[in-house]
């Protein structure tokens, strides 16, 4: 019996459902792990969990279809989790509330998890599915979004009988790419002394309501970066005046562009109109080189 969109995209969703009400912060995924392996194995699926909590879930082929390649569909269980100023959320506790308008889904104060639930559901969709077919096999891995871990330690047996390997963690069902992609995470520390602050002047620079977004899906977009900002700030600031720095904080995931970051810091001068200068002419900067894109920067 052949489905309507419709009811494939309503299937798919159902399982995104059940992926957004448990948390899986990346290297927290035992919860879904545990989920997924038995939901799996309620439909008839062998199932393989490793010491990393990846997932190995096989599906046999059709009957009359053995002889068919392999096909692995593989995507990863892990999310970025983000919130806004003033939402309670905690990743290691709180699920996902999920807002559908009738066309879109997006999430109430968080980021939604689509990245990447949503392939995850369509495979679990795939494998309760009964239609001509070879053998299927699910792989779902950990930490994607931080270190890749789960999938470089992957055995790679499991990798070696198939013929096929569909991705699921594009942006689009209806298009197939072929292409590879990287990413390098640097790690800096710097050891920092305290000592009482000299000037009596106290002042906090904020950047915030950037637009943000993904660092590998939306680098291309000619976004600002808050911390970069910021940081074109306190080198203005340190032209007019000594200032000793306090604190830089952007709280954000990171592989997130971030879209917002402050620094407190303390200066001889306790005039505020001194610094006006620098937040008109960082304004101004923003507006020039951001403008098509950064509206409704503060």
């Amino acid at each position: 019996m052949s489905l309507t969109d419709k009811e494939i995209m309503d299937g798919v969703l159902a399982e995104f459902s059940n992926l957004a009400a448990i948390p899986r912060k990346s290297n927290h995924e035992e919860a879904v792990s545990n989920f997924l392996k038995e939901r799996a194995l309620s439909f008839g699926c062998k199932v393989i969990q490793d010491e990393k909590f990846n997932l190995i879930i096989d599906k046999e082929a059709a009957k009359g279809c053995e002889d068919w390649p392999r096909v692995i569909v593989q995507g990863h269980m892990d999310m970025v989790c983000v919130a806004a100023e003033g939402v309670e959320y905690d990743p290691l506790t709180s699920p996902i509330k999920i807002i559908n308008d009738g066309e879109f889904l997006r999430a109430d104060g968080t980021s939604l998890g689509a990245d990447d639930g949503i392939g995850v559901a369509a495979a679990m969709y795939l494998l309760q599915q009964d239609f001509n077919h070879g053998p299927i096999r699910a792989i779902f891995t950990v930490d994607e979004e931080q270190g890749m871990t789960g999938a470089k330690e992957l055995d790679s047996k499991y990798l070696l009988d198939a013929k096929y390997l569909i991705n699921c963690d594009s942006e689009a069902f209806d298009m197939l790419t072929l292409s590879s992609a990287g990413s390098v995470n640097i790690d800096a520390e710097r050891r920092v002394t305290w000592h009482k602050p000299e000037h009596r002047s106290a002042y906090k620079f904020v950047v915030k309501d950037l637009h943000g977004g993904h660092s590998g899906e939306a680098i291309n977009c000619g976004y600002a970066n808050a911390v970069k900002v910021i940081a074109q700030a306190i080198n203005s600031i340190t032209k007019k005046t000594e200032i000793e720095l306090a604190s830089i904080t952007s709280l954000k995931a990171r592989n997130v562009i971030p879209s917002e970051a402050e620094f407190v810091f303390t200066s001889p001068l306790s005039n505020v109109k001194v610094f006006d200068v620098v937040v008109a002419k960082i304004t101004d900067y923003l507006k020039a080189a951001y403008g098509n894109v950064e509206k409704n920067f503060t």
